[in-house]
């Protein structure tokens, strides 16, 4: 085994050490650098060789188990014959519970991939939005539906109670949550609310 090996294995334990920690309902603020070396086997040297910091360190786990769980429900239905609206909405119903459920993790991520550009979970919605659009539309216009919901989404999420005092949803509850997604979907795709 090489070292570049035996450093992967490290790292990859690292991210998995951070994402049981941040699984077992511990705040951002309650884990440690040295708490996660501890956990983990390594250093905190080799930690911060890998991650930089703690916000790097718990980003990369909360964007591993949401690209994860995001990855698992589009190959759950890939082959689905739905109506590709339907299939949009009950995909961004369940990525939002998934959201609201870890909302500690959600928080993280959110703000990671808003201030870092990294566009990754756009890209899980692309298939659908494509069988919605079909050729007539471009890739690009595609590609900014996906962007316009997901970033919504994220920011939504990242602040309800700014949210309701704007909008009047209550996305808190899962009422709030269906409501704005349907509104979302109609206004992407063209349909009546």
């Amino acid at each position: 085994m090489t070292t570049g090996d035996r450093d992967g294995d490290a790292k990859t334990r690292i991210i998995q050490t951070a994402m049981a920690m941040l699984a077992e309902d511990m705040g951002p603020e309650e884990i440690t650098v040295r708490a996660v070396a501890r956990r983990a086997g390594v250093s905190v040297g080799l930690i911060n060789y890998h991650f930089g910091d703690k916000e790097t360190l718990l980003n990369a786990a909360v964007g591993v188990t949401m690209e994860d769980m995001a990855r698992q429900w589009v190959r759950r239905n890939a082959q689905e014959q739905d109506d590709p609206e339907d299939l949009l909405r009950r995909m961004l119903r369940e990525l939002s519970e998934v959201a609201v459920q870890y909302e500690t993790s959600t928080r993280i991520a959110v703000r990671y991939e808003l201030l870092s550009g990294n566009m990754e979970t756009v890209q899980y919605v692309l298939p659908v939005l494509r069988r919605i659009f079909g050729p007539a539309v471009s890739e690009e216009e595609v590609r900014v539906a996906g962007f316009e919901i997901i970033s919504t989404l994220q920011l939504v999420l990242l602040r309800p109670d700014s949210f309701m005092r704007y909008s009047g949803i209550d996305v808190t509850t899962r009422e709030g949550r269906e409501r704005l997604i349907d509104l979302l979907v109609n206004k992407i795709c063209g349909t009546a609310g």
